[in-house]
C-alpha cells in the first residue's frame, strides 16, 4: 500500500473514533472529554469558569483549560504513521473501557445539577427497598440505572407523581403553576417545572427577595421561566448543602472524639457548695 494513502487512512480512523468518544463522553459543561460519571463536571462548575489544572471529579486534565501549544516540529512520514497508529490504539482502548467499565448513563447528562451527590441506588439502599420497587413507586423509566444521580431521577418523575408528593392532583398543580396544554400528567417534572414563570413559581411578593438571594439583576423578570434560573439556584443549593454536610461531619467527628470521656474536676475546681467541710472538734465542757 502506498505510504501516503496509508497515512490518510490512519488519520481518518483517528477522526472517526475520536468523534465517537466525544459523542459518548462529552462533558455537558465544557463540551470537552469528561472521563468520569460526574454530571455536571465539578472542575468548571457547570460552565467554563475555571482555571484548574486538574478536574476534581476525575483527576484528569480539565478540558476547560486552554494550554499553549508548543511550536510544531516537522517529522518524517514514518514517525507520523507510528504516532497515529498508537493514537488509534489508545482511543480504541478508551472506547472499550468506557463501554464496559463506565457504561454511558444518558440520564446523568441532561444538564441537571446533583445537589446531594446521591444516586438512585443510594436512595434505594437507604430505604431498604429494591431498585425496581423504587422506580415503580415514583414512575421512573425501567431502564434507569442505579448510578443515576438523584437530581436526574427527580426531574424524570412524571408531573402526576410530584403533584401527589405535594398532596394535590395534576389538575390542581396545572392551574397553580400555569402549565400550558403541552404539559400532561406524564410529562417529566424537569420539563414541566422549567416552563413555569417566576410569577407563578416564586410569587410577586417574594420576587425581590428571591432575586437578592441568588444575585439576579434586572434581566430576570416575573415572566422569566424557571429553566432560565434553575442552574443558578441549584448551584447555590448544592453549595449550601455541602457546607451543612461538612459542618455535620465536623460535629460528628468531635462527638466521637469526646465519646466516653467524662470531665473529672480537680479539687481546685470543685464548687464551693460541694467542697468537703471539715467538722470542728467537739467543745470540751468547762471544768
Amino acid at each position: 500500500m502506498d505510504e501516503n494513502k496509508e497515512l490518510e487512512m490512519n488519520e481518518e480512523i483517528v477522526e472517526e473514533v475520536t468523534e465517537e468518544v466525544t459523542e459518548a463522553e462529552e462533558c455537558a459543561c465544557c463540551e470537552g472529554e469528561c472521563k468520569c460519571e460526574e454530571e455536571p463536571c465539578e472542575c468548571c462548575g457547570e460552565e467554563c469558569e475555571c482555571a484548574e489544572e486538574t478536574c476534581d471529579c476525575c483527576s484528569a486534565e480539565c478540558a476547560c483549560v486552554e494550554v499553549e501549544e508548543a511550536p510544531a516540529k516537522k517529522m518524517d512520514k514514518k514517525t507520523l504513521g507510528m504516532i497515529i497508529g498508537a493514537a488509534v490504539l489508545v482511543v480504541l482502548i478508551a472506547v472499550g473501557f468506557a463501554t464496559k467499565v463506565l457504561p454511558w448513563n444518558k440520564y446523568n447528562h441532561m444538564g441537571y445539577i446533583n445537589i446531594t451527590g446521591r444516586t438512585l441506588g443510594d436512595i434505594a439502599e437507604e430505604n431498604g427497598i429494591e431498585l425496581k420497587e423504587l422506580k415503580e413507586q415514583y414512575g421512573l423509566p425501567e431502564n434507569m440505572k442505579a448510578s443515576t444521580k438523584e437530581s436526574a431521577a427527580y426531574y424524570m418523575m412524571p408531573v402526576k407523581t410530584v403533584a401527589a408528593m405535594y398532596g394535590m392532583d395534576f389538575a390542581t398543580m396545572k392551574e397553580m403553576l400555569g402549565f400550558g396544554d403541552e404539559i400532561t400528567e406524564d410529562t417529566p417534572w424537569g420539563i414541566a417545572e422549567g416552563e413555569t414563570t417566576l410569577e407563578k413559581y416564586v410569587g410577586k411578593d417574594n420576587f425581590e427577595d428571591f432575586k437578592k438571594e441568588y444575585g439576579f439583576g434586572e434581566e430576570v423578570t416575573l415572566e422569566t421561566k424557571w429553566k432560565e434560573v434553575r442552574k443558578t439556584v441549584d448551584k447555590a443549593s448544592r453549595k449550601k448543602y455541602k457546607e451543612q454536610e461538612k459542618e455535620q461531619k465536623k460535629q460528628e467527628k468531635e462527638a466521637k472524639k469526646n465519646e466516653g470521656k467524662e470531665a473529672v474536676p480537680s479539687d481546685a475546681e470543685v464548687p464551693i457548695d460541694e467542697a468537703p467541710v471539715e467538722e470542728a472538734p467537739a467543745e470540751t465542757p468547762a471544768e
